[in-house]
């Protein structure tokens, strides 16, 4: 006995139609995205190169979850790349405290210690990573 699925392409295509006319009138778009969609679309932009997208992205779950650690570290890593280096030291500061064992957030804080100009901080992060990566 076959199971039969009905084709959904028409419903497919009805749907990019109506995406594409924009929103239906009387309706308001869901001001409260999913976070699991926000770090989707903010990976998404992030590695495109999109840095300033994807940090909006991650500051908007940062907003709702202030220790959300995966959201601190990419929200980072977009000042870093957007020369904003106190933002992103702030960013991976909380991180680092959320994620204690986390040696790459250690580096990527040391980073940004010394793009602000705190080189003695920077190299106390990278001396720290030295001595936990033994292994």
């Amino acid at each position: 006995m076959a199971i039969v699925f009905p084709q959904i392409r028409p419903v497919l295509v009805l749907a990019a139609a109506l995406g594409a006319a924009g929103p239906i009138p009387g309706c308001t778009p869901n001001a409260e995205t999913p976070t699991l969609v926000l770090l989707r679309d903010g990976n998404h932009d992030f590695e495109w190169g999109r840095y300033d997208t994807a940090a909006e992205a991650y500051a908007r779950i940062i907003e709702r979850e202030p220790g959300n650690p995966e959201a601190l570290e990419m929200y980072g890593r977009c000042m870093l790349e957007l020369g904003q280096p106190e933002k992103a030291a702030e960013a991976f500061t909380v991180a680092v405290a959320r994620r204690p064992g986390d040696r790459d957030l250690l580096i990527l804080l040391a980073q940004a210690s010394y793009d602000i100009g705190q080189v003695d901080e920077a190299f106390e992060l990278v001396r720290t990573w030295a001595l936990d990566n033994t292994d």
